[in-house]
């Protein structure tokens, strides 16, 4: 069977977040059995990944919840290179104001991958004080080293609408 590479740079794989390839041509009722179709291997990352991994020319980039980003090899979950730690997580009562809860919040949106600048653009909290902000950091995809000129505080409003950190909607 000829090795398919898709590359998957956004949440659900396109700006239309459709969440579907409509190139696939392998995946297919009679190529899924249980003989080998599963699991092809697993590599411990140093927290849980709440975002959706990305893949671009047979790499998969996962951010995890300690504000780290890893490169793995997509055929065997090599790790190719990993920037951890960014930037400090915030606590429960940090983040939701829940001073009982012990996990670590950190990365939790999907990363996107612009091909043309070779970077992987990572959003994560900050505690300023007693405010919430969100800062957006640029990643070299080859070698997960920071830009230059990141990170960024994203600030600004839209259609007289403000951006107010920390406020769920």
């Amino acid at each position: 069977m000829r090795e398919q590479t898709v590359n998957v740079l956004t949440f659900h794989g396109d700006n239309a977040r459709l969440g579907w390839n409509a190139k696939e041509t392998l995946l297919t009722p009679e190529s899924v059995v249980p003989e080998t179709f599963g699991k092809l291997w697993e590599t411990p990352l140093d927290a849980v990944v709440n975002s959706s991994p990305l893949t671009k020319d047979g790499v998969i980039f996962a951010a995890t919840n300690l504000n780290s980003v890893y490169a793995l090899r997509g055929t065997d979950g090599k790790i190719l290179w990993v920037t951890k730690n960014i930037s400090p997580t915030l606590t429960g009562g940090q983040f939701n104001g829940d001073w009982r809860n012990k996990e670590r919040n950190g990365i939790l949106s999907t990363p996107v991958i612009d091909s043309a600048m070779g970077a992987i653009y990572v959003c994560l909290p900050r505690a300023r004080g007693l405010r919430q902000t969100y800062e957006v950091w640029a990643l070299d995809i080859r070698t997960g080293k920071p830009l230059s000129g990141w990170p960024i505080t994203l600030d600004g409003s839209y259609k007289n609408a403000r951006f107010t950190p920390g406020q769920l909607m």
